[in-house]
């Protein structure tokens, strides 16, 4: 054991020390040998230090004396709880950022512990500054937890962080490792003047163990927030929870940690290290998955539109970085950089090395970045979602070009990265447009959801038929992993059933059955339960299939209401002119009749040329205004006998049948009017239901019949208005002012 006394005061120095950025790490090397600490770094040591001093001993005093009755104790788990309460209350007075400080001096003060140590007591020390931070991460935890589903996200996309920033610090042991056995004499040099990459890799494995640690802790206090959550919220994290043991994420995260505890010859370490760098990677990206998965679901447009943003603004970063990789790698230095960063790289002679790792963090963070967008947009477009998975894949590896110091590698790799970024813009500009008129329009928002339907069932399809073969052959393994892509499928079935669609309540239920069904059958999967998850799937399918035919139907509704509104807006006009025209004919076949000898054959040209339109406008009108299409034939009849009339010099009776034939078509145009009101009152409230939370359905019905009420009033005004100008063209002044007055008063 070591001695109390010694461990405390070398625990005080190095907090003290570990307070300037750049104070040298004194690692053994590959070579054994000792970096010597040079008289610059002791005087800025010096001169950091006397600024530090006070609050970094009162730290050192609290915790180290905690530290100290743990050590000599040795606490049962009762005398520890008491202790770590009584630890609580010490630092009850501290700031969350003081307490987050002091976890990070340990930490640091770790690294420096295994460095001054003689070498029989490194491992001891190393322990102890272990213990020590495993105990103050406990005490913090009390004070950190979770307590609402933002500071969760918050947490689950910090470690995803943390996750992604070891993954870089194993690629540089992996590099370093490389490099010790280069034929780069400077790279060899370089590598062999670091830490060495096996004493690294166990600290960054046990790193790794506690972000496994971090994660089910995290999960246990999420759980723990169902009880007073919302509905929705419950439903969200239930979903997290899901995602977790569909990616077995847990599993995975510890796995992580076996390949990078250096074990083995060094080709099994390099193998593992390498499985590491790209586990870490994907787990990074997992865990935001988790992150987004219990945010809230927001607009879908805005969601595209600041996606777009984010795009754009990442483009711009990665542009300066091309700019500062192609400056620096045309024209390197030829003098060694001064150390760059504490911790894991130091100074030597390759200068191109240390900054090609700058470039690779810089490059993989940029693709986290990504990432982070299409999980945000994956349900809402699917399309520039891959495109996205594909520059977040494409910028990683341009990290892993950069850190092998390829830089023209890398430049291929950025160039091609750009390009997708710019096809995701493009992408999501014409998703943008499309989800604005889903939004607006019934019959694209039908297409659309007819569209995912479709796909869904396919997939669901193909998915039904593996699992039944694994139930066959009694494969409940395979079937197991079968469970994230039916998670995925019921997902996309709850984001159909949840779009603004003009269909009915039956519809809206048949999605959502569907949607848990596919869920259910998740789970089964999940629990290696194919033969019941078979079931499941064939119930999502059947009610897939119900709803597919219900939304064809609605779709061929609409395209047919579409289709009769602008028939009758043609026919309204027709009409209009028809009507204009027929009176004419009637004006003048009156005028001929008051002749001595009336001539009638020019008007019944005149009216032979009415005829045909007339015709053609009452076949028009068979389907979208029956009632409409048999005045309009009744016309036409009254036509045919009037111009018969007047070619017989009939005068006064072709004028008649004129007039008969005039007024069908004004009925006609009534009725016509009536049939376009109805059809737009529909497409209103297709709007309506489009837009919920925007619009009443039921103040949208009233607000139609309002308005169809004053079309009415409108055209018997205008009907009005007609008789009392017929009147007053016959003098017959006083049926001339009751029409108009009672113009007047349909108008009011």
């Amino acid at each position: 054991t070591m001695n109390i006394r010694m461990w405390r005061a070398r625990f005080v120095i190095c907090l003290v020390l570990l307070t300037t950025d750049h104070w040298p790490l004194t690692t053994a090397s590959a070579t054994g040998h000792w970096p010597l600490t040079t008289a610059r770094d002791i005087t800025d040591q010096r001169d950091r230090q006397a600024q530090v001093q006070a609050d970094t001993e009162q730290l050192a005093r609290r915790v180290g004396t905690m530290l100290r009755v743990m050590e000599h104790y040795k606490l049962d788990p009762a005398g520890e709880k008491k202790l770590l309460d009584e630890a609580a209350a010490t630092l009850n007075g501290l700031s969350q950022q003081q307490m987050t400080a002091v976890l990070a001096k340990l930490d640091a003060a770790m690294q420096a512990a295994d460095t001054e140590a003689a070498a029989k007591h490194v491992a001891a020390a190393y322990e102890g500054h272990r213990e020590a931070l495993r105990k103050l991460k406990g005490l913090l935890g009390r004070f950190d937890a979770i307590r609402d589903l933002d500071s969760a996200i918050l947490r689950f996309d910090k470690l995803a962080r943390d996750e992604l920033e070891l993954s870089f610090r194993v690629a540089d042991s992996l590099q370093d490792s490389l490099d010790g056995s280069s034929t780069d004499v400077n790279r060899r040099r370089r590598a062999l003047r670091a830490e060495f990459p096996s004493v690294r890799a166990k600290h960054d494995a046990e790193e790794q163990a506690e972000y496994c640690g971090d994660l089910a802790k995290l999960l246990q206090q999420l759980k723990a927030l169902k009880p007073g959550l919302h509905v929705d919220d419950v439903a969200r994290i239930a979903q997290a929870e899901q995602l977790v043991l569909n990616r077995d994420l847990k599993a995975a995260m510890l796995d992580l940690a076996n390949r990078i505890r250096p074990e083995g010859t060094i080709e099994n370490r390099h193998r593992d290290w390498v499985k590491a760098v790209h586990g870490g990677w994907v787990a990074s990206g997992q865990l935001q998955e988790l992150a987004h998965s219990l945010r809230v679901p927001r607009d879908k447009v805005q969601v595209l539109r600041e996606s777009r943003q984010k795009i754009a603004a990442i483009m711009e970063m990665l542009a300066q970085e091309v700019r500062e990789s192609v400056e620096f790698f045309s024209r390197p230095p030829t003098q060694p950089p001064d150390r760059i960063a504490f911790g894991r790289r130091q100074q030597g002679d390759d200068a191109n090395g240390p900054r090609s790792r700058q470039h690779a963090d810089s490059a993989s963070r940029l693709g986290h970045h990504v990432r982070a967008i299409k999980h945000q947009i994956t349900g809402i477009a699917a399309s520039p979602a891959d495109t996205l998975s594909h520059a977040a894949d494409t910028l990683h590896q341009t990290d892993l070009a950069f850190r092998q110091v390829a830089p023209l590698f890398a430049r291929v790799f950025q160039v091609l990265a750009e390009a997708q970024l710019r096809h995701a813009l493009a992408e999501l500009d014409v998703a943008i447009g499309r989800v604005e008129k889903e939004r607006s329009d019934a019959l694209v928002a039908t297409n659309a959801a007819l569209d995912q339907i479709e796909q869904l069932l396919k997939e669901q399809k193909q998915l039904r038929d593996d699992t039944q073969r694994n139930v066959e052959t009694n494969n409940d393994d395979a079937a197991r992993k079968q469970a994230p892509k039916q998670q995925e499928l019921a997902k996309q079935g709850t984001e159909v059933a949840n779009m603004p669609l003009p269909a009915g309540p039956r519809t809206k239920a048949l999605l959502n059955e569907a949607a848990q069904s596919m869920d259910d059958a998740a789970k089964e999967l999940a629990n290696r339960q194919p033969k019941p998850a078979t079931d499941n799937q064939n119930e999502a399918i059947a009610r897939l299939e119900e709803a597919k035919l219900d939304l064809q139907q609605a779709a061929k509704n609409i395209e047919q209401r579409r289709d009769d509104i602008a028939k009758l807006e043609d026919a309204r006009e027709k009409l209009k002119e028809l009507t204009k025209e027929q009176k004419q004919v009637a004006a003048d076949a009156q005028k001929a009749a008051e002749q001595e000898k009336p001539n009638g054959e020019p008007v019944a040209q005149a009216q032979e040329k009415v005829m045909p339109p007339t015709q053609d406008v009452a076949k028009d009108l068979q389907k979208p205004a029956p009632d409409a299409a048999k005045s309009a034939q009744q016309a036409a009849e009254k036509m045919e006998a009037a111009k018969s009339d007047l070619q017989k010099n009939e005068a006064k009776e072709g004028a008649a049948h004129a007039e008969e034939a005039a007024k069908e078509l004004q009925q006609a145009e009534k009725q016509v009017s009536k049939a376009l009101a109805d059809r737009r009152a529909q497409e209103a409230m297709d709007q309506a239901k489009m837009q919920p939370n925007q619009i009443d359905p039921a103040q949208a019905a009233r607000d139609v019949a309002k308005a169809m009420d004053a079309a009415k009033s409108a055209q018997q005004a205008a009907e009005k208005m007609e008789a009392a100008r017929n009147d007053l063209q016959k003098n017959e002044a006083k049926e001339g002012a009751a029409n108009a007055e009672d113009a007047a008063k349909e108008l009011q």
